[in-house]
């Protein structure tokens, strides 16, 4: 299916549904959807990731070496590693291109993070272990296994087009969403298969962490888009609640009267008409 099609289904499936709901609510019945109508979205929505490109941001590898390694001998022999074992317990190596991070453990424990794609984690891997070498562990090698892939971690990121309501869908989806607006701002959607978290912003930005490679983000953002969809903010309804907000008074006068005053005014010939009293005439009087 191509790109222009689905473009084409979502807005005739929306325009539809805007139609069915002026028509039941011209009629006065009920706006619920149809098993059908659930089904028509589905297969419209169903490659939502071809029209919205998840955009791979950041790819975390791992790799056993099998050996133990000195830090300290690590450290002042390879230009540019960190080493501070009062704060953490491994050394920091960085390398420009591709321009990656590593965290080496006293174990053999190897962890690239920073890497843009699976390409780029793949080569800063094979330079960490070469500078190893170098440095005096020929033993150590490049060799992930089936049971302990290399890539683990991809976090993508996609902007959808319109903002979501994320106080609407943390109630409709509150066994698998987390949200505290206090603490953060996102939503943070826990998605059962594929095994990945997603944080969901008003804005439209949609994060996918925890995915085992570029499959799952697509599968993970394929699975939630019609979710986002339902529960996109539209801007008729902005404009609708702002319409009802009263507006504050900045002229006139108002103000509501008690009926006890209301009696007071017209007996004193209005509200406006207020009795003044002159020190003068009272001195006079107390004087004859």
């Amino acid at each position: 299916m191509e790109k222009k099609d689905i473009k084409e289904l979502i807005e005739e499936f929306e325009q539809d549904m805007v139609d069915k709901e002026v028509k039941q609510v011209a009629e006065g019945g009920t706006n619920e959807v149809t098993p059908l109508e659930t089904k028509q979205m589905e297969q419209a929505l169903t490659r939502a990731s071809d029209i919205f490109k998840p955009e791979v941001s950041c790819v975390f590898a791992f790799l056993h070496l099998r050996i133990p390694l000195d830090l300290i001998h690590i450290v002042t022999r390879v230009r540019g590693a960190e080493y501070n074992p009062k704060r953490f317990h491994a050394v920091v190596l960085r390398i420009r291109e591709p321009k990656a991070t590593a965290i080496i453990y006293a174990s053999g424990k190897l962890v690239c993070m920073g890497a843009r794609n699976e390409k780029a984690a793949n080569l800063a891997c094979r330079k960490f272990v070469r500078i190893l070498q170098k440095v005096g562990y020929s033993e150590a090698k490049f060799a992930p296994t089936k049971a302990e892939p290399l890539i683990r971690n991809v976090m993508a990121k996609v902007k959808v087009p319109f903002p979501i309501r994320l106080e609407d869908l943390a109630v409709a989806h509150r066994d698998f969403v987390s949200f505290e607006p206090e603490i953060f701002p996102g939503l943070i959607y826990r998605m059962a298969s594929p095994r990945v978290t997603i944080f969901v912003f008003v804005t439209g930005t949609v994060l996918v962490v925890g995915a085992k490679n570029r499959n799952q983000v697509y599968l993970a953002f394929d699975s939630i888009f019609p979710v986002l969809v339902e529960f996109k903010k539209v801007p008729e309804e902005e404009s609708h609640t702002s319409s009802n907000i009263s507006a504050p008074v900045t002229g006139g006068n108002n103000t509501e009267l008690d009926p006890s005053t209301d009696a007071r005014a017209e007996s004193s010939g209005g509200p406006d008409q207020v009795e003044v009293f002159d020190e003068d005439e009272e001195d006079e009087e107390d004087a004859e």
